[in-house]
């Protein structure tokens, strides 16, 4: 998109990212092929909440090895990877 355009016609941008990478909110598993050639690192700047379980886990490592095997996304952040709540208050999971 336009961090990647603006990397490719601004020389001085481009070196501010060198070394860094380009984060994709909820990337869904699309590749975009456009980051991947600009020669930046691909980010998942942040992906689904997960259940603190064991069904969650295996959830977990399935996105990260998507991530990582169809679109080379070197990092994922986890939304809600810790989760509290004081027992006398509703939560959404409630």
């Amino acid at each position: 998109g336009e961090i990647v355009a603006r990397a490719s016609s601004d020389t001085n941008f481009s070196r501010a990212l060198r070394g860094g990478g380009i984060g994709v909110h909820y990337p869904c598993y699309v590749p975009r092929p456009e980051v991947t050639m600009s020669g930046l690192k691909y980010w998942d700047s942040e992906d689904q909440g997960i259940l603190g379980d064991w069904s969650g886990a295996a959830c977990w490592g399935r996105t990260m090895n998507r991530n990582f095997v169809r679109m080379n996304i070197t990092s994922t952040i986890a939304r809600s990877a810790l989760w509290s709540v004081y027992t006398d208050v509703s939560a959404e999971s409630e």
